[in-house]
């Protein structure tokens, strides 16, 4: 039972960070986001690495590997996340998030071409659920939003971030097969500050925007990441090892329903009978997707 609420308390983390991420969204760009909250994080699981000893498996980080980690965490989370930002900014919270978390759709063909996984009809009737709750919130997007063009980059930002999650999972997946998965999630961090850094320097836009920097700005874009990565990660991992992978990927899924409430109560966000139903359906096609990859008994 401890696994399974971990499980969801980590889909709430996640969701949380969500809502904290779209507050400081209104004084901040999205790529000072990105750096200040995954700085934060990799401080905060880099103390947890001493408690849980995982240093020890720094000795199987080939140079081969180190380039994939980096390449890979700089396609997921450099250029993935901040496209989810850039989403949020737009759309907000509500419609952004379950587009964004309806990266297995992305991850159907990925999955059979690249990791050889098989289709089940679970994989194809979520896909199906997926693309229609994605398609309603389009459409609420459009109706929503006064801006057009805002509107449709901020549905082409949401989907762009899918597509780079999932093509991180993907290959992330590989590379577990041979690392430790929390000493993985501090290395891709330690990868990706510095190119954030780098690219916030090279912006104009990203330079002043730290200048004018509040107290206050600064403390949420931490607090959302220490929440989303570092405990949001990390007691999705401990659940993990607590109890059935068929268990807590589903359970785990479940972050569009938390965004949802939490836009609702949190934002204060006007979101129609339609997306609260689109997000619903979204989270059924996402469950059924994980359930779609479940081993099958022999």
């Amino acid at each position: 039972m401890e696994g399974e609420l971990l499980s969801l308390s980590a889909a709430f983390c996640w969701a949380l960070g969500a809502s904290i991420y779209k507050r400081s969204l209104s004084n901040v760009s999205p790529l000072t986001l990105n750096l200040f909250r995954s700085s934060s994080a990799a401080m905060f699981i880099f103390l947890m690495l001493f408690p849980l000893q995982r240093l020890n498996h720094l000795s199987k980080l080939s140079l081969s590997l180190a380039g994939l980690i980096c390449f890979t965490s700089l396609v997921t989370w450099g250029l993935g996340d901040t496209l989810y930002f850039l989403g949020l900014k737009l759309i907000g919270v509500g419609k952004t998030v379950p587009m964004a978390y309806s990266y297995p759709l992305f991850m159907l063909p990925i999955s059979i071409l690249l990791l050889g996984e098989p289709l089940t009809i679970q994989i194809a009737v979520g896909t199906i659920c997926v693309v229609v709750g994605v398609w309603m919130i389009m459409g609420e997007a459009r109706e929503g939003i006064r801006s057009l063009g805002s509107s449709k980059l901020g549905v082409a930002a949401s989907l762009g971030a899918a597509a780079c999650w999932a093509f991180g999972v993907a290959y992330f997946k590989m590379i577990l097969a041979y690392f430790d998965p929390v000493l993985l999630s501090f290395l891709r961090l330690i990868f990706l500050t510095p190119f954030l850094g780098i690219m916030s320097l090279m912006s104009s836009r990203s330079r002043l925007c730290i200048k004018q920097l509040s107290k206050l700005d600064i403390g949420l874009m931490a607090l959302g990441g220490v929440i989303a990565i570092g405990i949001g990660d990390t007691i999705y991992l401990v659940g993990l090892d607590m109890t059935q992978a068929n268990i807590a990927a589903p359970l785990g899924s479940t972050t569009p329903l938390f965004s949802t409430a939490l836009a609702l109560i949190l934002l204060k966000e006007r979101l129609s009978s339609k997306t609260m139903a689109a997000a619903l359906i979204i989270t059924i096609g996402i469950v059924l997707l994980n359930i779609g990859t479940w081993p099958t008994a022999p």
